[in-house]
């Protein structure tokens, strides 16, 4: 079976809502939270979120290079409710989805717009006196807005560190993603995140 790329997301919020809502009508209720997961990429950080995917179907998996959204669609009803059916499966997707929630609510994701530019002023102070900061962030903009260095891991291993100003977005994305460093990613690699 061909994989089709999902369209892509144009408008911000407004769109992932929306494709996130028509990725969870396709799910049986017990497996609806995965949809969620399938648009942020936090659950990499988890080291059993690629499992809980791949168990879907290892092969359409593979063949999705790894992106829960292709996943998701492409998979079979039929699979998907025998998985919705499986209660050891179902605990597992509740125990990721309640890993990734306490994630999402950790600092700085819980701070406001004002604490979260404190934060930031800090750190380029910091920076600017010589001192060293170990940031850990989801958010790709304030790796290149603050960092020097960017290490990135990927279920636990680490993938690679790259100096920030020899790396485009892309390339970092590409090693969040796909476990790729740099001079790995191909164009069609890059064409894939988007």
């Amino acid at each position: 079976m061909a994989l089709t790329r999902p369209p892509r997301l144009h408008d911000g919020s407004r769109d992932l809502e929306r494709a996130v809502a028509e990725l969870r009508e396709r799910l049986p209720e017990p497996l609806a939270a995965l949809a969620r997961l399938a648009f942020n990429y936090r659950w990499t950080w988890l080291p059993d979120g690629a499992t809980v995917f791949s168990h879907v179907d290892p092969a359409l998996w593979g063949r999705s290079g790894g992106n829960p959204r292709w996943l998701l669609e492409a998979a079979a009803p039929r699979r998907l409710r025998e998985l919705a059916g499986d209660p050891g499966y179902v605990k597992r997707v509740a125990e990721l989805v309640a890993r990734f929630d306490e994630e999402l609510a950790r600092p700085p994701a819980a701070l406001g717009p004002a604490e979260t530019r404190q934060v930031r002023d800090l750190i380029k102070q910091l920076r600017a006196e010589g001192i060293g900061i170990f940031l850990i962030s989801h958010d790709i903009h304030d790796v290149f807005d603050l960092a020097d260095r960017i290490s990135v891991m990927l279920q636990g291993k680490l993938v690679g560190t790259v100096n920030k100003d020899d790396v485009t977005v892309d390339q970092v994305l590409a090693m969040i993603i796909m476990g790729k460093k740099p001079g790995e990613v191909t164009q069609s690699d890059i064409a894939g995140l988007h």
